[in-house]
């Protein structure tokens, strides 16, 4: 049952949600800020910060993102190292050897500030040959408007940039049969109320026909995985999973060594 607060918000995302979807507001690509990002860990212990500065090291060059190092607006660089060290940790503990021509979905993709990680993973993930990597980014509210006035699709745009075979789907993820080697959710809504702070109509809170979706989609071997903010969070997603006869190979809590969030991150991955 939802609060008063909860109602009066659903009443406001019935109709402002409608009207994004109507009017598709687009300026232009959002201009990135060029910085040289430096982070020197300073928050963490002595030993902490040497083993910080390790890792973002070994990922920055093992995936070649040293150009979006020198580039990238500040902190967006660290996030996606955090990122890709989430991806890294989860295949690892899988066993995965993904194939040299992937196909993969984004699900929930907000304005895609991680993408930079996201390809480069699946471009150099155990391999010295890059791999044809086709990205799908899939974002249900992506007409929304932020404080610089741009949308949300205009910043997603803009963090793709030159990145090649990616393309970001304004709409909600629909079943595709089978043809997914991996499926991402990062931070899915699973909890009605969170929904609902974040601008949807409760109509669009469909966890388990998600999940169910992004399951039926991947192709035999292909891997689902799905990060969660908070211990609540992450166990209430563990008893959807299991409600749906999705089998869970791992989950873990990730080490917050590379950024700091007021949640800790949870992470589970099946194979199908």
């Amino acid at each position: 049952m939802m609060n008063l607060f909860h109602r009066l918000l659903n009443l406001r995302n019935q109709v402002d949600y409608p009207l994004r979807q109507f009017f598709q507001f687009r300026r232009r690509i959002v201009p990135l800020k060029h910085k040289r990002v430096l982070c020197d860990y300073s928050h963490l212990s002595d030993l902490e910060r040497n083993k910080a500065l390790q890792i973002e090291d070994r990922l920055a060059t093992k995936y070649h993102l040293e150009d979006f190092k020198r580039d990238s607006k500040p902190g967006n660089y660290y996030e996606n190292i955090f990122y890709l060290h989430m991806l890294e940790e989860t295949f690892t503990r899988l066993d995965m050897i993904l194939p040299q021509k992937i196909l993969s979905a984004d699900i929930g993709t907000s304005h895609w500030f991680y993408i930079q990680a996201l390809q480069a993973f699946y471009t150099w993930f155990m391999t010295e040959q890059p791999r044809q990597v086709h990205l799908e980014g899939y974002e249900v509210d992506a007409y929304r408007i932020y404080a610089d006035f741009h949308s949300r699709f205009d910043h997603a745009l803009s963090h793709i940039g030159s990145l090649p075979n990616i393309q970001f789907i304004p709409s909600r993820f629909k079943e595709h049969g089978g043809v997914y080697d991996v499926i991402t959710l990062f931070f899915p809504f699973v909890f009605n109320k969170d929904s609902i702070e974040w601008g949807l109509p409760q109509r669009l809170h469909q966890p388990e026909e998600l999940l169910r979706s992004a399951w039926n989609s991947l192709k035999p071997g292909g891997v689902l995985m799905i990060v969660n903010q908070g211990e609540d969070e992450h166990h209430a997603q563990l008893s959807m999973l299991e409600k749906e006869s999705i089998p869970v190979k791992i989950f873990f809590r990730m080490d917050p060594l590379l950024f700091q969030y007021d949640l800790c991150r949870f992470i589970m991955a099946a194979t199908k």
